[in-house]
């Protein structure tokens, strides 16, 4: 796939501070949240381009 052919490049441009994939994203929703996630970005909600979908956190 393209996609892999360029994964290395741009790793290396993360890990020296060049790109701050950080930047890009838009939203940030927890695992749990999926279905409103999806509503969100598919609808382009509240301008979500980006959404970042994260583990639950567990308790200790």
């Amino acid at each position: 796939m393209l996609g892999e052919r360029y994964l290395p490049r741009l790793i290396e441009h993360i890990r020296e501070g060049r790109v701050n994939p950080g930047a890009i994203i838009t939203h940030r929703f927890p695992l749990e949240d999926i279905a409103e996630a999806y509503r969100v970005f598919t609808s382009k909600r509240d301008q979500c381009i980006k959404p970042v979908i994260f583990p639950a956190t567990r308790a200790a």
